[in-house]
Order: structure tokens, then C-alpha cells, then sequence
């Protein structure tokens, strides 16, 4: 049995970046790919586009909150918008209520928010948003056959996926928080199958053998890239992540 959000929380915003929702899951029992430990989610609350940072610490969270801030506010800046983050919403949290965090807040003038104790319903934005991400992610793990050191990968993924997805709210009709964020329309022709196998070319001067090596290394597919329409794939064998 769950609680519903309480409606007298809810707050109506009229742009991006006037309130930001923020959480923090973890400590996770096995560490990821990249050793950490939790992950922080930034949600937006007028336009429900998610960005999420992996921490190996909770103390890291402040570090995370500036560069997400730096980013997002560039982002809009140079689409001629002057949005700048006016409010942060989080539960009570050491991560969040410690010096360095509202210190960071206090800086750029920026409202700290804090939810009542023992009452996520005050954030079910971002409180909701993590038990589904972990569950999504948890699929993707178990329909895959990856170990559960690749859950990053996999939160990283459903992240991505939910910013194309269509969203409930007061928008119009079939917007999806990468278009409100970005003012254009998410396109879906690059997805695939998380965990599939992947190919990527060895060139020519890699070769040990020109004749008869093998063309192509097989990797495994991990996730997307923001900034570019980029495939994420990982070697096991080396350990190491590359783009393609």
C-alpha cells in the first residue's frame, strides 16, 4: 500500500528551472562499473526532464548539484532563454541539509526546500521517480543476464529513455520532456535492445594480421550518449567503455 503525493505540496511552476526536485539512492550493495555507490536524480519540475549523476560518496552530492547547475543554465542560455535555477526541493538528507550543500544554495541565492520527515508524499516527483527507475533498471538487468555491477548503465539508460517518453502534465499532447527542454522533438531511430551484442570496426593499422584478423570487436551495448546520438558499448574483457 502507498500514499498518494499531497496535493497541497504540489507547486505550479510556469518555466524550466524554477524548481528543481533532487534525491538521492543508495548505498547500492554492489559497486557499479565506475565503483560508485548511489545516484542523484535532478528533475525538473515544469518540464520533467531528469538528469542523474552517479556518486561513489554521499559528500559528493554539492560537486554534482554545480555541475548539473552550470550545464542546464548554458543549455537554455544559449537558446536565448535566461532561466537560472530558483528553488531545490529535497528530503531531509545529510547530503542535503550539510553546510557545503546549502552553502552552494545560499551562493547563487537559490531556495532550499525540505521535505517533512518520514513524508516523501511532499516529493513524490523525484521519490516516485526512483523506485521506478530502479525497477525499470532492474528489468533490463534481469531480461539481459548482466550482473547487477551494471546497474549504472541501466539507470543511465532508463534516465534517458523516460526524457523521450511521453509525460503526464499541463503541456499539450504528445510532449515528451526532451522537447520541452529542447524545443524539438526526440527522435527514437537509434534505440535497441539494452544488453544486446555490438560490433565495433578495427581498423586497418589494429591489426595484427591484415589478411586474416577478425573486422570487428564484439561488445556489449550499455547506453546512450546526451550530447551526441552515440551508442555507450562496454568490453569486458578490457574493462573499458567506448563510444560508437
Amino acid at each position: 500500500m502507498t500514499r498518494l503525493p499531497f496535493l497541497a505540496a504540489m507547486q505550479q511552476t510556469t518555466a524550466p528551472l524554477q524548481l528543481i526536485h533532487s534525491d538521492l539512492c543508495g548505498p547500492m550493495n554492489q559497486k557499479s562499473l565506475g565503483r560508485s555507490l548511489y545516484f542523484m536524480l535532478l528533475i525538473d519540475d515544469y518540464t520533467k526532464f531528469t538528469a542523474v549523476y552517479f556518486l561513489k560518496k554521499k559528500s559528493e552530492a554539492a560537486e554534482c548539484f554545480k555541475n548539473c547547475k552550470a550545464h542546464v543554465e548554458k543549455v537554455h542560455s544559449q537558446k536565448g532563454n535566461q532561466y537560472v535555477i530558483k528553488a531545490v526541493r529535497t528530503d531531509g538528507g545529510g547530503e542535503f541539509t550539510g553546510g557545503v550543500f546549502l552553502r552552494e544554495l545560499e551562493k547563487y541565492g537559490i531556495e532550499a526546500h525540505t521535505t517533512v520527515p518520514y513524508t516523501p508524499q511532499e516529493d513524490g516527483i523525484s521519490e516516485n521517480g526512483n523506485r521506478v527507475l530502479v525497477g525499470h533498471a532492474n528489468t533490463l538487468l534481469k531480461q539481459a543476464g548482466a550482473s547487477n555491477s551494471y546497474w549504472a548503465e541501466a539507470i543511465q539508460t532508463c534516465v534517458y529513455l523516460k526524457n523521450i517518453s511521453l509525460t503526464k502534465g499541463k503541456h499539450e499532447k504528445e510532449a515528451t520532456p526532451f522537447k520541452l527542454w529542447f524545443g524539438k522533438k526526440p527522435s527514437v531511430e537509434h534505440l535497441r535492445v539494452w544488453g544486446c551484442s555490438a560490433y565495433a570496426y578495427v581498423h586497418t593499422a589494429n591489426r595484427a594480421d591484415k589478411k586474416w584478423c577478425a573486422r570487428a570487436e564484439k561488445l556489449m551495448f550499455v547506453g546512450y550518449t546526451m550530447t551526441t546520438r552515440q551508442y555507450r558499448l562496454y568490453n569486458p574483457k578490457t574493462r573499458a567503455f567506448i563510444k560508437s
